[in-house]
């Protein structure tokens, strides 16, 4: 018998000299570890170099956004080279090369004049200088993909936000394959339900806003409220979730399970949400507890749920 083919990982794209790719203009890198050793285990890699790619070569002079911060221009520091066009004409097309890929997430390098998605500088002709620009190739990809999840390098080493971004880019996988379907509002009403907990954990507001988002939608057209419901729902999902959120969410769980489990069962059920409220066990823990009951006794809401699948994706916690 030959052996199933096991389902692909994820793509993320990430910048190259944060993988340790000798392509910074001095011949540099950046590696950094979280990129290097938990997302690499987690996702394959797509790794992206804008400066390389659009023949700046190694070693190259060194580059500076200029002018107005909102459209700024990308020169040479010594020769005042105009890069501009030729990085806009390459982030258009790279960003639909990362559509087609399914790329469902980007780890860009922060500061960078191509790839820093904000708080980089851009100099004006006075003299002064505006930290808040974005790179032109990040710029490219946020206009073509909005719904995207990033982060810079510096953002992961926030366990917090890592973890945060690792369970966004399931999600926008999630969102992608139902919003490539022909919209309807049945789709977006189960996609919210396999999602409530998700929410839920990533603070009630969000949830009460989605389910009044589809609940007012009306007689209009399904493409309309789709593209309203996935922006807010990435949005929501940019917040993470807390200790106190999750436990939230693993009680709703265990209420759903409640009546099919017997006395015993239910107080260790309680006793390990406790132990995770209380920082004595992760979130794996009680999502394994959980998953067992639900599998034998087939409770299709909760094993449909996305936020039961979080310990089966490598979302820490």
């Amino acid at each position: 018998m030959e052996e199933s083919a096991r389902p692909p990982r994820l793509r993320i794209g990430v910048s190259s000299c944060l993988l340790g790719h000798p392509v910074r203009y001095d011949g540099g890198h950046k590696r950094h570890r979280s990129v290097t050793g938990t997302l690499s285990r987690l996702f394959e890699i797509v790794a992206v170099c804008p400066e390389m790619e659009v023949g700046m070569g190694v070693p190259r002079e060194p580059v500076d956004l200029v002018g107005e911060p909102r459209a700024p221009r990308m020169v040479g520091q010594d020769s005042g080279k105009d890069w501009t066009a030729v990085m806009g004409r390459f982030g258009q097309r790279r960003a639909a090369e990362v559509e087609k890929l399914e790329v469902s997430g980007f780890v860009l390098k922060r500061g960078s004049p191509s790839c820093g998605p904000d708080r980089v500088p851009v100099h004006s002709g006075s003299g002064k200088t505006h930290p808040s620009g974005s790179g032109l190739f990040a710029r490219a990809l946020a206009d073509s993909l909005p719904l995207l999840p990033v982060e810079t390098e510096d953002q992961l080493d926030d366990a917090l936000l890592c973890e945060n971004f690792i369970e966004r880019v399931h999600a926008y996988r999630d969102w992608r394959a139902c919003a490539r379907e022909a919209p309807s509002l049945a789709r977006l009403m189960d996609f919210h339900a396999s999602h409530k907990l998700t929410l839920l954990a990533h603070g009630e507001r969000h949830l009460r806003l989605l389910g009044r988002l589809l609940a007012e939608a009306g007689p209009g057209p399904p493409e309309t409220v789709t593209t309203r419901y996935g922006s807010a729902f990435m949005e929501a999902l940019k917040q993470p979730p807390t200790r106190k959120t999750n436990t939230n969410a693993l009680q709703h769980l265990a209420g759903f399970l409640s009546d099919r489990l017997d006395p015993e069962s239910r107080k260790q059920l309680a006793a390990i949400v406790d132990d995770y409220r209380l920082g004595r066990a992760p979130l794996s823990a009680p999502l394994a507890l959980v998953r067992r009951p639900a599998l034998e006794h087939e409770v299709d809401y909760v094993l449909g749920q996305s936020f039961l699948r979080r310990h089966e994706t490598g979302t820490p916690g």
